[in-house]
């Protein structure tokens, strides 16, 4: 592969596309990836192929807040907050 991974995706050596592998869920992958990064503690996103830690479109999202609808996501928020809704 020739220039840098696609943002959203990794590529690790010997990739021969820009898109080789999509970023997984609880992670995301800015321009150039060969490996994804994961969301920082206390975020998580269920969103594949984000390309940064914060963006307006697709992001890892603070889980840590009491804006957060727990009851729809608590087992998330009991993984990455250590504690039940």
């Amino acid at each position: 592969m020739t220039g840098l991974c696609t943002a959203g995706y990794y590529c690790p050596n010997g990739s021969v596309s820009a898109e080789d592998i999509d970023c997984p869920v609880g992670h995301y992958c800015p321009l150039g990836s060969s490996t994804p990064q994961p969301c920082q503690n206390g975020t998580f996103s269920d969103n594949i192929r984000l390309t940064a830690q914060v963006s307006a479109v697709r992001s890892c999202m603070n889980l840590c807040t009491p804006e957060v609808d727990y009851r729809r996501i608590f087992r998330i928020v009991h993984k990455y907050c250590g504690f039940y809704p």
